[in-house]
């Protein structure tokens, strides 16, 4: 390898004037060996010479040069061949290879290339362009050597992060997905564009049996949108915990989500209490998708429209701490998106939209309502690839959940 202690930088590129290479000669003709031997002797450096390309890969492989000169036509093995092994034996370093060649036929040069040489030297050669040339390889050398170093070095960073990113990763699933997410009566599907998600889906039970259920879509996605749902988490659990009615859990969490976070990241956001032994939905919305309410039989029974503010944009004197309170059957099911659903899009720039999912959910008959809803969009979009987190979450009246 090349010998970095004999290169200085001079602010203005490396300095090789003075570096002492090892440099394999691999040329059948003893007097031409002896001429470039002499000449790079004569500049510091220390010559190995070759007759053939077999020993010349021989030498290459016990002595390990810098640079190889290499004479194309040759018995026992050519230069082409030659050229192609010390290639595959460097490795991921970078050795470089000059021809040595006669050859005019640009076919031929063409073949040089193709085995892995790195530049040519005409015979006979001269003592002026022998030293460019072995300059200018040595300064790519000094460049891939940089550009090796600068991957590790990024390698190393990338490994880190990944493991910070892994590490914050499992705390903030501890913070935010600790509630019950088991309950019987609740599916749902999620699907991240990133690690963090803007999306937040949390499950609690009250002290009285109903289920409460918040689904929520930051603004942006990733790390930064993904921030809000820890406090917003705390608020949910605790407040569910003590009984809270949902537009008293709505309203607090507003008033944390607007103290602590950025003008620009405020949370849409549907809160349900699922009162399966009252038999009724009590829904507090914000900025989200029209909720469903779909028949035990299926079709869609009712649309409960979004009526207020995202949470987090305005004080509480001014948002609406109004609920919508819905009578429901056995067997009933409440449907709730986040516009990662409605505003799916396609090539042409039509988005899936409300009518369609209802049309979805009017042709759904069983239990599979969630996945005609993932197929229906992706045969929608046609292959595209999701351009936001995307939740749903499906609940029904059950008087044994």
């Amino acid at each position: 390898m090349l010998l970095k202690s004999n290169i200085t930088n001079t602010g203005e590129g490396v300095d090789i004037s003075s570096t002492s290479l090892k440099i394999l000669i691999v040329d059948d003709e003893k007097l031409s060996r002896k001429v470039l031997s002499s000449r790079l002797a004569k500049n510091g450096h220390t010559p190995f010479t070759a007759q053939n390309g077999q020993e010349g890969v021989d030498i290459f492989e016990k002595e390990k040069p810098d640079l190889v000169i290499m004479d194309i036509m040759m018995p026992v093995m050519d230069g082409y061949e030659a050229t192609r092994i010390i290639k595959e034996k460097a490795g991921a370093s970078f050795i470089p290879v000059i021809c040595l060649t006669s050859l005019e036929d640009e076919k031929d040069l063409a073949k040089c290339i193709e085995a892995g040489a790195d530049d040519f030297l005409s015979k006979p050669v001269t003592p002026t362009i022998l030293n460019a040339k072995i300059d200018a390889m040595m300064r790519i050398c000094s460049l891939y050597e940089t550009v090796n170093e600068q991957k590790r070095e990024l390698g190393i960073m990338l490994d880190e992060k990944d493991r910070e990113m892994a590490f914050a990763e499992k705390i903030y699933s501890q913070i935010v997905h600790r509630g019950n997410t088991e309950e019987s009566n609740v599916k749902f599907w999620t699907s991240p564009m990133a690690i963090f998600s803007g999306d937040i889906l949390l499950i609690a039970r009250s002290p009285s049996g109903a289920v409460n259920v918040i689904m929520g879509d930051f603004t942006g996605h990733g790390l930064s949108a993904a921030m809000g749902a820890v406090p917003a988490s705390e608020i949910f659990y605790a407040m569910s915990a003590k009984g809270c009615a949902i537009n008293e859990i709505a309203m607090e969490l507003n008033r944390k989500l607007k103290e602590m976070l950025p003008a620009n990241i405020f949370l849409a956001a549907a809160l349900v209490q699922m009162d399966t032994a009252g038999g009724t939905a009590t829904v507090w919305s914000g900025a989200v998708p029209d909720i469903f309410i779909l028949e035990n039989e299926g079709g869609v029974k009712k649309r409960l429209k979004s009526r207020n503010l995202p949470l987090g944009v305005v004080d509480n004197d001014t948002l609406d701490s109004t609920v919508e309170i819905t009578p429901l059957a056995e067997g009933d099911r409440l449907c709730a998106f986040s516009d990662g659903v409605t505003e799916a899009i396609r090539t042409d720039g039509e988005m899936f939209g409300e009518e369609r999912l209802q049309e979805c959910l009017n042709r759904n008959r069983g239990d599979h309502l969630l996945e005609d809803v993932r197929t229906a969009v992706d045969k929608f979009c046609g292959g595209q690839s999701q351009s936001d987190d995307v939740t749903m979450v499906e609940i029904i009246c059950d008087a044994d959940g």
